[in-house]
């Protein structure tokens, strides 16, 4: 059996807000960047001790 965190959504509280998003309205910018990197911490900081 393989232990494989999921990450339900990436975008969650990024994705379709435009003040974190660049002008493409895909990519985070640089602060929505940060909410995408505590999304994926939240999952695995427990994986990582």
């Amino acid at each position: 059996m393989n232990k494989v965190a999921l990450i339900p959504f990436l975008l969650e509280g990024v994705g379709g807000n435009p003040d974190l998003n660049q002008q493409d309205g895909i990519h985070p910018n640089a602060a929505g960047a940060k909410i995408v990197a505590l999304n994926v911490w939240k999952i695995l900081k427990d994986i990582c001790k």
